[in-house]
């Protein structure tokens, strides 16, 4: 399978910069996920601090539509 998660690393990716940064992240890295990857949990993503990465968090709860 390849895909946004299968591929080989390094993996760097990019989002315009008059998008929503963390919520296009979140939605790219769900629509991956839901397709059988199975290494979400193994994903490292990198924010710059702790309120980006709630911030983070929210996105994914938002666009998975689903509950902690």
């Amino acid at each position: 399978m390849s895909g946004l998660l299968t591929a080989p690393a390094p993996r760097w990716f990019t989002i315009a910069a008059h998008r929503p940064f963390l919520e296009d992240l979140a939605a790219g890295v769900w629509k991956e996920s839901i397709r059988g990857v199975d290494d979400l949990p193994e994903a490292l993503i990198l924010v710059p601090t702790r309120r980006a990465a709630r911030s983070l968090a929210e996105a994914f709860l938002a666009t998975a539509e689903r509950k902690a």
